[in-house]
């Protein structure tokens, strides 16, 4: 009977808010409530004296242990890879070393977008330098893509139509789709293109000049550029080091040309008396499914191909990092038999399919 009693004054509170006893109760709840979740904050806070040990912020790469992220950080900030952060990242754990190699990439403000990202992920993920240069100055996922333009001799660009593109690109106001959509951007960006290279060199040796070799490539299809060439520390100091304003001097003349990749093989010619070197098939103008796998090929290694989307992109970086892993795991088997005699009888009229003009020095017939 006194449960009963008791339950019923407590409803009372709660049914007759108007009573005096009510309002106390109410008022005692609502402050004994407020109290516990402030002791609860002050317990589980990130920023909190009394914060378990071991909880931690998620963090970003270059955001300090214990900072939250600064919402107002320069969105232009450059990101850059280093060959520590590539070697902690578990992709590129077994890539070869590629950092004596400055890989430098070119592409377009009406292709970056939707051809750069695809790069960002596969190939330039496990390149400790690389350049990436356009026709505007931009970033994409807090990477910096430069302006290899902003050096062209003004007067090589007034009344020319070349820079057409150039020009709606650096006035619009909005993403480059809705500006450039009424042109002709592969025509025009084909047009402006052709002045890229040289000025790219140019900025390349100022930017990394104790790299071994440079690897100049495009990420779309302009000539056969789209497969790359390789320039050598030497050539590049005595190209662009000791011919200062070298790019300008081709600006005004650029317009007779039809492509970039022509014009600086005709400077490098002219300037230092080097001819251009055919690696075919190491640099080649095929992809995985086009490629004729033959005796053409067979035993080179394959360094760039042409004209691959990026999905083709994705799928070969994919099979090239499982390669390199497997080759990895494979390496301590491989060397078991290289101490071990493994006598045999000579044989005879062996044709061993390496044509001299592929391999200078080697010889076909009997070994």
């Amino acid at each position: 009977m006194g449960f009963l009693q008791n339950g019923r004054g407590l409803a009372s509170y709660l049914v007759m808010p108007n009573t005096f006893q009510a309002r106390r109760f109410i008022v005692l709840g609502s402050m004994v409530s407020l109290l516990l979740l402030i002791a609860l904050w002050n317990q589980f806070s990130v920023d909190g004296p009394t914060r378990p040990a071991g909880t931690r912020l998620a963090q970003g790469p270059s955001t300090p242990t214990g900072k939250r992220p600064n919402p107002f950080t320069n969105p232009l900030d450059e990101v850059r890879q280093t060959p520590a952060s590539i070697r902690q990242d578990p992709l590129c754990s077994f890539h070869p070393d590629t950092s004596k190699i400055a890989v430098v990439m070119k592409t377009g403000a009406t292709e970056s977008f939707a051809r750069l990202p695809t790069q960002f992920m596969t190939t330039l993920r496990c390149i400790p330098d690389y350049l990436v240069f356009s026709d505007r100055k931009e970033t994409i996922a807090g990477i910096q893509v430069m302006d290899t333009l902003d050096a062209v001799l003004p007067k090589a660009m007034e009344g020319n139509a070349d820079f057409d593109l150039y020009r709606v690109q650096a006035s619009c106001a909005i993403d480059q789709g809705p500006c450039t959509s009424a042109l002709d951007r592969a025509e025009m960006g084909w047009n402006l293109d052709k002045y890229k290279n040289i000025h790219m060199a140019e900025k390349t040796w100022k930017m990394l000049p104790d790299k071994d070799c440079v690897a100049l490539l495009g990420d779309i299809a302009f000539a056969h550029g789209g497969s790359g060439y390789l320039m050598s520390r030497a050539a590049m100091k005595d190209l662009i080091g000791g011919h200062p304003g070298l790019a300008n001097r081709y600006d005004e003349d650029m317009h007779n040309y039809c492509c970039g990749d022509a014009v600086f093989a005709k400077a490098v010619r002219d300037t230092i008396d080097v001819n251009v070197t055919g690696v075919w098939p190491t640099i080649n103008g095929e992809k995985p499914f086009t490629l004729p796998y033959g005796d053409s090929h067979w035993c080179h290694p394959i360094a760039t191909m042409h004209h691959m989307s990026p999905e083709e992109i994705s799928t070969f970086w994919e099979f090239e990092t499982q390669f390199y892993a497997d080759e990895a795991a494979e390496a301590s088997r491989k060397d078991a038999d290289k101490f071990v005699p493994s006598p045999s009888s000579p044989r005879i009229s062996i044709e061993n399919s390496s044509p001299p003009d592929f391999f200078p020095g080697a010889t076909t017939g009997t070994t």
